[in-house]
């Protein structure tokens, strides 16, 4: 069987599905943006990742003796993030399209204090 690289909204389907969008605040005041997917299928993982051709994907144990074990697809790069955000989002639900929003407006405001704080410094 050959291989088809798999559509953009075959990858928004699974992501909508097993894909998750986090921001996290760290103590230093920065902060980071995170899209993952888990499955326990590697090869629907990799599949994933080879569709976008970024991120990295790790295997994860299982939490329990009679859990599987995991594999994840993720990246935090702001950058590639807002990209994927942006190309995944007519195809997501309103549920996952509202935490992509979200993370967006939250992610270009941070952006953009933090641009403003490092041009005052630098007057």
């Amino acid at each position: 069987m050959r291989y088809r690289k798999p559509s953009l909204a075959w990858a928004a389907g699974l992501f909508e599905g097993e894909g998750s969008i986090t921001i996290s605040h760290q103590r230093n005041g920065t902060q980071q943006a995170r899209i993952k997917l888990n499955m326990t299928d590697e090869d629907v993982v990799r599949r994933f990742h080879k569709a976008f051709g970024v991120g990295t994907v790790i295997p994860v144990p299982p939490r329990e003796k009679h859990h599987l074990p995991q594999w994840q697809w993720h990246v935090s790069a702001y950058g590639i993030v807002v990209q994927l955000l942006t190309r995944l989002h007519p195809w997501l639900g309103r549920r996952r399209r509202s935490q992509a929003n979200r993370v967006l407006i939250e992610m270009r405001a941070y952006k953009s204090a933090s641009s403003r704080r490092q041009s005052l410094k630098g007057s």
